[in-house]
Protein backbone atom coordinates (compact mmCIF):
# COMPACT_ATOMS: atom_id res chain seq x y z
CA UNK A 1 0.00 0.00 0.00
CA UNK A 2 2.93 2.13 0.95
CA UNK A 3 3.98 1.67 -2.20
CA UNK A 4 1.34 2.30 -4.76
CA UNK A 5 0.85 5.91 -2.13
CA UNK A 6 4.85 6.69 -3.27
CA UNK A 7 3.89 5.29 -6.91
CA UNK A 8 0.72 7.51 -7.20
CA UNK A 9 2.74 10.46 -5.54
CA UNK A 10 5.60 10.21 -8.17
CA UNK A 11 2.99 10.39 -11.02
CA UNK A 12 1.67 13.55 -9.67
CA UNK A 13 4.58 15.14 -8.96
CA UNK A 14 5.56 14.13 -12.54
CA UNK A 15 2.29 15.58 -14.02
CA UNK A 16 2.67 18.77 -12.57
CA UNK A 17 6.30 19.02 -12.78
CA UNK A 18 7.76 20.78 -16.43
CA UNK A 19 7.52 24.18 -17.75
CA UNK A 20 6.58 26.77 -15.56
CA UNK A 21 4.33 29.94 -16.63
CA UNK A 22 5.21 31.33 -13.07
CA UNK A 23 6.05 35.46 -13.90
CA UNK A 24 3.98 35.34 -17.27
CA UNK A 25 1.24 37.96 -17.84
CA UNK A 26 -1.35 38.04 -20.28
CA UNK A 27 -2.23 41.27 -21.81
CA UNK A 28 -5.71 42.15 -23.29
CA UNK A 29 -4.62 44.73 -26.28
CA UNK A 30 -7.39 47.27 -27.95
CA UNK A 31 -6.12 48.94 -30.99
CA UNK A 32 -8.49 51.35 -32.29
CA UNK A 33 -6.70 52.17 -35.55
CA UNK A 34 -4.82 50.11 -38.60
CA UNK A 35 -1.30 51.93 -37.65
CA UNK A 36 -1.63 50.57 -33.65
CA UNK A 37 -2.72 47.14 -35.17
CA UNK A 38 0.18 47.05 -37.28
CA UNK A 39 2.34 48.06 -34.70
CA UNK A 40 1.25 45.92 -32.14
CA UNK A 41 1.11 42.82 -34.46
CA UNK A 42 5.04 43.86 -34.81
CA UNK A 43 5.83 42.14 -31.68
CA UNK A 44 4.62 38.86 -32.83
CA UNK A 45 7.63 37.29 -34.18
CA UNK A 46 9.82 38.30 -30.87
CA UNK A 47 10.88 35.18 -28.79
CA UNK A 48 9.08 35.62 -25.30
CA UNK A 49 5.98 37.22 -27.17
CA UNK A 50 2.92 35.07 -28.02
CA UNK A 51 -0.40 35.86 -28.98
CA UNK A 52 -2.99 33.87 -27.84
CA UNK A 53 -5.58 35.56 -30.14
CA UNK A 54 -5.32 38.47 -32.70
CA UNK A 55 -7.16 41.35 -33.17
CA UNK A 56 -9.68 40.51 -36.26
CA UNK A 57 -10.97 43.78 -36.77
CA UNK A 58 -11.01 47.32 -35.37
CA UNK A 59 -12.13 47.40 -31.84
CA UNK A 60 -11.30 43.80 -31.55
CA UNK A 61 -8.54 42.85 -28.72
CA UNK A 62 -5.49 41.10 -28.64
CA UNK A 63 -4.69 38.60 -25.89
CA UNK A 64 -0.71 38.19 -25.24
CA UNK A 65 1.27 36.58 -23.25
CA UNK A 66 4.23 37.75 -22.00
CA UNK A 67 7.13 36.21 -19.93
CA UNK A 68 8.86 37.85 -17.08
CA UNK A 69 12.10 38.95 -19.16
CA UNK A 70 9.79 41.07 -21.40
CA UNK A 71 6.76 42.76 -19.27
CA UNK A 72 8.25 46.09 -18.63
CA UNK A 73 9.48 46.61 -22.07
CA UNK A 74 6.01 45.44 -23.54
CA UNK A 75 4.35 47.81 -21.27
CA UNK A 76 6.05 50.67 -22.06
CA UNK A 77 5.48 49.98 -25.51
CA UNK A 78 1.56 50.18 -25.18
CA UNK A 79 2.00 53.58 -23.39
CA UNK A 80 3.99 54.73 -25.72
CA UNK A 81 1.67 53.69 -28.77
CA UNK A 82 -1.28 55.14 -26.13
CA UNK A 83 -2.97 51.26 -27.00
CA UNK A 84 -5.68 50.85 -24.28
CA UNK A 85 -4.79 47.75 -22.51
CA UNK A 86 -5.17 46.25 -19.17
CA UNK A 87 -3.95 42.61 -17.70
CA UNK A 88 -6.20 39.74 -18.20
CA UNK A 89 -4.51 37.35 -16.29
CA UNK A 90 -1.64 38.33 -14.12
CA UNK A 91 -0.32 34.92 -13.39
CA UNK A 92 -0.54 31.92 -16.14
CA UNK A 93 0.92 29.11 -13.98
CA UNK A 94 -2.17 29.89 -11.94
CA UNK A 95 -4.47 29.13 -14.41
CA UNK A 96 -2.55 25.98 -15.99
CA UNK A 97 -2.46 24.88 -12.22
CA UNK A 98 -6.15 25.19 -11.75
CA UNK A 99 -7.26 23.34 -15.13
CA UNK A 100 -5.03 20.43 -13.83
CA UNK A 101 -6.88 20.34 -10.68
CA UNK A 102 -10.07 20.31 -12.33
CA UNK A 103 -9.42 17.73 -14.73
CA UNK A 104 -7.70 15.76 -12.02
CA UNK A 105 -11.60 15.80 -10.70
CA UNK A 106 -12.94 14.34 -14.05
CA UNK A 107 -9.69 12.40 -15.59
CA UNK A 108 -9.99 8.81 -15.74
CA UNK A 109 -8.88 5.86 -18.28
CA UNK A 110 -11.03 4.83 -21.49
CA UNK A 111 -10.66 1.36 -22.92
CA UNK A 112 -9.44 1.69 -26.31
CA UNK A 113 -12.38 1.38 -28.18
CA UNK A 114 -14.23 4.20 -25.91
CA UNK A 115 -14.23 7.89 -26.21
CA UNK A 116 -16.25 10.61 -24.55
CA UNK A 117 -16.37 13.94 -23.78
CA UNK A 118 -15.50 14.21 -20.60
CA UNK A 119 -12.21 15.28 -20.91
CA UNK A 120 -9.34 16.31 -23.33
CA UNK A 121 -7.65 13.00 -24.22
CA UNK A 122 -4.16 12.19 -25.50
CA UNK A 123 -3.20 10.81 -28.90
CA UNK A 124 -2.61 7.26 -28.14
CA UNK A 125 -6.59 7.30 -27.23
CA UNK A 126 -7.54 9.14 -30.27
CA UNK A 127 -5.50 6.71 -32.13
CA UNK A 128 -6.94 3.42 -30.68
CA UNK A 129 -10.89 4.82 -30.49
CA UNK A 130 -10.21 5.00 -34.82
CA UNK A 131 -8.78 2.45 -35.19
CA UNK A 132 -11.54 0.28 -32.85
CA UNK A 133 -14.27 2.51 -35.64
CA UNK A 134 -12.73 0.62 -38.24
CA UNK A 135 -13.10 -2.91 -36.44
CA UNK A 136 -16.41 -2.18 -35.27
CA UNK A 137 -17.77 -0.45 -38.58
CA UNK A 138 -16.33 -2.04 -41.88
CA UNK A 139 -18.93 -1.62 -43.98
CA UNK A 140 -18.82 2.76 -44.10
CA UNK A 141 -15.59 3.68 -41.94
CA UNK A 142 -11.94 3.51 -43.45
CA UNK A 143 -8.92 4.12 -41.29
CA UNK A 144 -5.32 5.00 -42.70
CA UNK A 145 -2.05 5.80 -41.57
CA UNK A 146 -1.28 8.79 -43.42
CA UNK A 147 2.18 9.25 -42.22
CA UNK A 148 4.24 9.61 -38.69
CA UNK A 149 4.90 13.14 -36.95
CA UNK A 150 8.82 14.39 -36.62
CA UNK A 151 8.71 12.20 -33.26
CA UNK A 152 7.40 9.22 -34.84
CA UNK A 153 3.49 9.35 -33.82
CA UNK A 154 0.91 8.14 -36.69
CA UNK A 155 -0.91 10.30 -38.04
CA UNK A 156 -4.28 9.07 -38.62
CA UNK A 157 -7.49 9.74 -41.04
CA UNK A 158 -10.94 7.98 -41.04
CA UNK A 159 -13.13 7.95 -44.08
CA UNK A 160 -17.20 7.94 -43.46
CA UNK A 161 -19.52 7.49 -45.90
CA UNK A 162 -22.66 5.55 -46.57
CA UNK A 163 -22.17 4.54 -50.31
CA UNK A 164 -18.79 3.19 -50.00
CA UNK A 165 -17.21 6.94 -50.93
CA UNK A 166 -19.37 6.78 -54.23
CA UNK A 167 -17.39 9.20 -56.55
CA UNK A 168 -20.12 11.82 -56.94
CA UNK A 169 -20.59 12.85 -53.57
CA UNK A 170 -18.74 15.13 -52.23
CA UNK A 171 -15.91 15.09 -49.72
CA UNK A 172 -15.68 16.83 -46.62
CA UNK A 173 -12.30 17.13 -45.20
CA UNK A 174 -11.61 18.45 -42.05
CA UNK A 175 -8.67 18.29 -39.72
CA UNK A 176 -8.06 19.80 -36.20
CA UNK A 177 -4.65 20.15 -33.92
CA UNK A 178 -1.72 21.56 -36.24
CA UNK A 179 -1.47 24.29 -33.42
CA UNK A 180 -0.70 21.73 -30.25
CA UNK A 181 -2.33 24.10 -27.68
CA UNK A 182 -5.56 23.90 -29.24
CA UNK A 183 -7.61 21.10 -27.27
CA UNK A 184 -10.39 21.99 -28.12
CA UNK A 185 -10.07 21.16 -32.08
CA UNK A 186 -9.28 17.65 -32.02
CA UNK A 187 -12.32 17.07 -30.10
CA UNK A 188 -14.25 18.38 -32.41
CA UNK A 189 -12.80 16.37 -34.74
CA UNK A 190 -13.94 13.41 -32.25
CA UNK A 191 -17.09 14.99 -31.72
CA UNK A 192 -18.13 14.80 -35.14
CA UNK A 193 -16.66 11.43 -35.94
CA UNK A 194 -18.07 9.78 -33.30
CA UNK A 195 -21.92 11.44 -34.20
CA UNK A 196 -21.18 10.02 -37.72
CA UNK A 197 -20.50 6.96 -36.94
CA UNK A 198 -21.73 5.34 -33.67
CA UNK A 199 -25.32 7.95 -33.99
CA UNK A 200 -24.89 7.06 -37.53
CA UNK A 201 -28.81 6.86 -37.88
CA UNK A 202 -29.36 9.92 -36.34
CA UNK A 203 -27.20 11.97 -38.67
CA UNK A 204 -28.29 9.80 -42.24
CA UNK A 205 -28.86 13.67 -43.33
CA UNK A 206 -25.64 13.99 -43.50
CA UNK A 207 -24.20 11.08 -45.27
CA UNK A 208 -26.67 11.28 -48.23
CA UNK A 209 -24.75 12.89 -50.43
CA UNK A 210 -21.44 14.10 -48.89
CA UNK A 211 -18.50 11.73 -47.58
CA UNK A 212 -16.56 12.98 -44.54
CA UNK A 213 -12.22 12.40 -44.46
CA UNK A 214 -11.52 13.80 -41.07
CA UNK A 215 -8.02 14.03 -39.82
CA UNK A 216 -8.35 14.78 -35.75
CA UNK A 217 -4.84 15.56 -34.62
CA UNK A 218 -2.56 16.63 -37.36
CA UNK A 219 0.26 17.80 -34.72
CA UNK A 220 0.16 14.84 -32.38
CA UNK A 221 3.61 16.01 -31.03
CA UNK A 222 3.15 19.40 -30.34
CA UNK A 223 -0.40 17.69 -28.64
CA UNK A 224 1.12 15.36 -26.59
CA UNK A 225 3.91 17.93 -25.25
CA UNK A 226 1.25 20.19 -23.91
CA UNK A 227 -0.20 17.48 -21.93
CA UNK A 228 2.99 16.17 -20.26
CA UNK A 229 5.25 20.06 -20.60
CA UNK A 230 4.35 23.14 -21.78
CA UNK A 231 0.37 23.51 -22.15
CA UNK A 232 0.75 26.56 -24.04
CA UNK A 233 3.23 25.36 -26.84
CA UNK A 234 2.41 25.87 -30.17
CA UNK A 235 4.58 24.90 -32.96
CA UNK A 236 5.50 21.51 -34.01
CA UNK A 237 8.45 19.62 -32.24
CA UNK A 238 11.38 19.70 -34.78
CA UNK A 239 14.95 20.83 -33.82
CA UNK A 240 15.58 23.78 -36.03
CA UNK A 241 19.12 23.20 -37.34
CA UNK A 242 21.68 25.51 -35.79
CA UNK A 243 19.91 27.22 -33.21
CA UNK A 244 18.24 25.49 -29.62
CA UNK A 245 14.93 26.73 -30.81
CA UNK A 246 12.09 24.10 -30.94
CA UNK A 247 9.47 24.08 -33.58
CA UNK A 248 7.91 25.51 -36.99
CA UNK A 249 4.44 26.87 -36.91
CA UNK A 250 2.27 24.69 -39.12
CA UNK A 251 0.05 27.14 -40.43
CA UNK A 252 2.70 28.88 -41.72
CA UNK A 253 4.31 26.10 -43.57
CA UNK A 254 2.15 25.61 -46.44
CA UNK A 255 3.80 25.99 -49.91
CA UNK A 256 1.11 28.82 -51.06
CA UNK A 257 2.95 32.34 -50.82
CA UNK A 258 4.80 30.51 -47.76
CA UNK A 259 7.54 33.18 -45.81
CA UNK A 260 5.98 36.23 -47.77
CA UNK A 261 5.22 38.30 -44.43
CA UNK A 262 7.20 40.08 -42.59
CA UNK A 263 9.01 38.55 -39.28
CA UNK A 264 8.35 34.57 -40.34
CA UNK A 265 12.17 33.90 -40.44
CA UNK A 266 12.81 33.83 -36.77
CA UNK A 267 13.18 29.88 -35.30
CA UNK A 268 12.35 31.16 -32.00
CA UNK A 269 9.52 32.81 -32.84
CA UNK A 270 6.00 31.18 -32.64
CA UNK A 271 4.87 32.13 -36.08
CA UNK A 272 8.11 30.48 -37.80
CA UNK A 273 7.35 29.52 -41.08
CA UNK A 274 10.14 27.00 -41.44
CA UNK A 275 13.30 26.55 -43.12
CA UNK A 276 11.43 25.76 -46.19
CA UNK A 277 7.97 25.65 -47.46
CA UNK A 278 5.81 22.10 -46.64
CA UNK A 279 9.35 21.38 -44.00
CA UNK A 280 7.33 19.94 -41.58
CA UNK A 281 6.08 15.94 -42.01
CA UNK A 282 2.68 16.77 -40.40
CA UNK A 283 2.23 19.69 -43.18
CA UNK A 284 3.05 17.42 -46.13
CA UNK A 285 0.72 14.54 -44.94
CA UNK A 286 -2.04 17.10 -45.18
CA UNK A 287 -1.15 18.52 -48.52
CA UNK A 288 -0.80 15.24 -49.92
CA UNK A 289 -4.68 14.54 -48.62
CA UNK A 290 -5.76 17.39 -50.02
CA UNK A 291 -4.20 16.66 -53.75
CA UNK A 292 -5.45 12.98 -53.84
CA UNK A 293 -8.73 13.62 -53.01
CA UNK A 294 -9.17 16.85 -54.97
CA UNK A 295 -8.42 14.81 -58.18
CA UNK A 296 -11.29 12.36 -57.56
CA UNK A 297 -14.11 14.48 -56.07
CA UNK A 298 -15.77 17.53 -55.37
CA UNK A 299 -14.37 18.49 -52.06
CA UNK A 300 -14.06 21.09 -49.07
CA UNK A 301 -11.34 21.72 -46.80
CA UNK A 302 -12.27 23.10 -43.06
CA UNK A 303 -9.71 22.95 -40.54
CA UNK A 304 -10.51 23.81 -36.84
CA UNK A 305 -8.47 26.15 -34.60
CA UNK A 306 -9.25 28.17 -31.17
CA UNK A 307 -10.08 30.44 -29.87
CA UNK A 308 -12.51 33.20 -31.05
CA UNK A 309 -15.96 32.95 -32.58
CA UNK A 310 -14.81 33.20 -36.63
CA UNK A 311 -15.21 31.70 -39.67
CA UNK A 312 -12.13 32.42 -42.23
CA UNK A 313 -11.62 31.97 -45.83
CA UNK A 314 -8.64 32.68 -48.63
CA UNK A 315 -6.69 34.42 -48.96
CA UNK A 316 -4.48 35.18 -45.59
CA UNK A 317 -1.58 37.18 -47.62
CA UNK A 318 -3.74 39.55 -49.76
CA UNK A 319 -6.51 41.99 -49.77
CA UNK A 320 -6.66 40.44 -53.61
CA UNK A 321 -10.27 38.71 -53.31
CA UNK A 322 -10.29 34.49 -53.86
CA UNK A 323 -12.36 32.69 -56.42
CA UNK A 324 -15.81 31.93 -55.47
CA UNK A 325 -15.31 35.05 -52.65
CA UNK A 326 -18.76 35.61 -52.89
CA UNK A 327 -19.45 32.21 -52.21
CA UNK A 328 -17.27 31.65 -49.63
CA UNK A 329 -19.13 34.38 -47.98
CA UNK A 330 -22.35 32.79 -48.17
CA UNK A 331 -21.46 29.73 -46.93
CA UNK A 332 -19.57 31.11 -44.09
CA UNK A 333 -22.76 32.92 -43.57
CA UNK A 334 -24.98 29.77 -43.36
CA UNK A 335 -23.07 27.75 -40.95
CA UNK A 336 -22.67 31.15 -38.31
CA UNK A 337 -26.31 31.47 -38.96
CA UNK A 338 -27.20 27.73 -38.04
CA UNK A 339 -24.83 27.83 -34.75
CA UNK A 340 -26.84 30.86 -33.57
CA UNK A 341 -30.16 29.38 -34.41
CA UNK A 342 -29.29 26.21 -32.61
CA UNK A 343 -27.92 28.42 -29.37
CA UNK A 344 -24.34 28.76 -29.98
CA UNK A 345 -22.46 32.27 -30.26
CA UNK A 346 -22.23 35.20 -32.90
CA UNK A 347 -19.57 34.31 -35.41
CA UNK A 348 -17.99 36.74 -37.26
CA UNK A 349 -17.66 35.51 -41.47
CA UNK A 350 -15.04 36.99 -44.08
CA UNK A 351 -11.79 36.87 -45.58
CA UNK A 352 -8.71 36.60 -43.63
CA UNK A 353 -7.12 39.87 -44.50
CA UNK A 354 -9.96 42.00 -44.77
CA UNK A 355 -10.44 40.86 -41.09
CA UNK A 356 -7.11 42.77 -40.59
CA UNK A 357 -4.78 40.58 -39.64
CA UNK A 358 -2.78 38.84 -42.36
CA UNK A 359 -1.07 35.20 -42.32
CA UNK A 360 0.30 33.50 -45.47
CA UNK A 361 0.98 30.10 -45.65
CA UNK A 362 -1.91 28.86 -43.78
CA UNK A 363 -3.29 25.59 -44.47
CA UNK A 364 -6.89 27.25 -46.28
CA UNK A 365 -5.01 29.22 -48.69
CA UNK A 366 -3.13 26.35 -49.81
CA UNK A 367 -6.41 24.22 -50.46
CA UNK A 368 -7.78 26.65 -52.32
CA UNK A 369 -4.68 27.91 -54.17
CA UNK A 370 -2.83 24.69 -54.92
CA UNK A 371 -4.30 21.69 -53.81
CA UNK A 372 -7.59 22.36 -56.35
CA UNK A 373 -9.99 21.80 -53.42
CA UNK A 374 -13.55 23.94 -54.13
CA UNK A 375 -14.04 25.52 -50.95
CA UNK A 376 -11.85 26.09 -47.97
CA UNK A 377 -12.21 27.53 -44.86
CA UNK A 378 -11.07 28.14 -40.90
CA UNK A 379 -13.13 27.67 -37.47
CA UNK A 380 -11.91 29.49 -35.11
CA UNK A 381 -13.83 27.71 -32.39
CA UNK A 382 -15.51 29.49 -29.33
CA UNK A 383 -14.95 30.70 -26.44
CA UNK A 384 -14.38 33.98 -27.81
CA UNK A 385 -12.27 35.21 -24.11
CA UNK A 386 -8.85 35.11 -22.29
CA UNK A 387 -7.22 33.55 -20.11
CA UNK A 388 -8.44 29.66 -18.96
CA UNK A 389 -11.26 29.83 -21.07
CA UNK A 390 -9.11 30.94 -23.79
CA UNK A 391 -7.26 27.74 -25.00
CA UNK A 392 -8.14 26.16 -21.99
CA UNK A 393 -11.79 25.22 -22.11
CA UNK A 394 -13.75 23.62 -19.29
CA UNK A 395 -14.47 19.87 -19.33
CA UNK A 396 -18.31 19.62 -18.76
CA UNK A 397 -18.01 22.76 -22.06
CA UNK A 398 -16.67 20.25 -24.14
CA UNK A 399 -19.70 18.79 -25.68
CA UNK A 400 -21.77 22.57 -25.85
CA UNK A 401 -18.53 23.75 -27.88
CA UNK A 402 -18.71 20.12 -29.85
CA UNK A 403 -22.62 20.31 -30.52
CA UNK A 404 -23.24 23.99 -31.45
CA UNK A 405 -19.71 23.87 -33.89
CA UNK A 406 -21.69 20.79 -35.62
CA UNK A 407 -24.87 22.80 -36.50
CA UNK A 408 -22.44 24.75 -38.92
CA UNK A 409 -20.39 22.28 -40.01
CA UNK A 410 -23.34 20.00 -40.89
CA UNK A 411 -25.36 23.29 -42.66
CA UNK A 412 -22.30 23.45 -44.98
CA UNK A 413 -21.98 19.54 -45.84
CA UNK A 414 -26.13 19.81 -46.66
CA UNK A 415 -25.76 22.67 -48.86
CA UNK A 416 -22.46 21.64 -50.66
CA UNK A 417 -23.83 18.25 -51.08
CA UNK A 418 -26.42 19.44 -52.90
CA UNK A 419 -24.89 22.65 -54.33
CA UNK A 420 -21.16 22.56 -55.16
CA UNK A 421 -20.45 21.54 -58.91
Amino acid sequence: MKYLIFLVFCVFINYTLGFSYSGYKVFQVTPSSYIQTKELMSWESKPGIDFWREPRSLGDSADVMVNPENLYQFQTFLDQQNLKWKIAVDDVEKIVQNERKIRSKVKKSLPPDEYDFNDFYQHAQINSYLDSLSKNYPDYVLVRDEGKSYEGRVIKSILISNNKHARNNTLMILDGGIHAREWISPAFCMYITQMLVEYRTEHLDMLKNTDWLIVPLVNPDGYEYTHTTERFWRKTRRLNQGTKCIGVDGNRNYDHHWGEGPNLDDPCSEIYAGPSPASESEVKIISRIMELEARKNKTVYLSFHSYGYWILYPWSYTEEPAPRKHQLQRIGELAATAIHRNGGGIYKVGNTVDLLYAAPGGSHDYALGEAGIDISMTFELPPRSYGMEGFDPLPQDIRRICGETMHGVKAIGLYLGYNLS
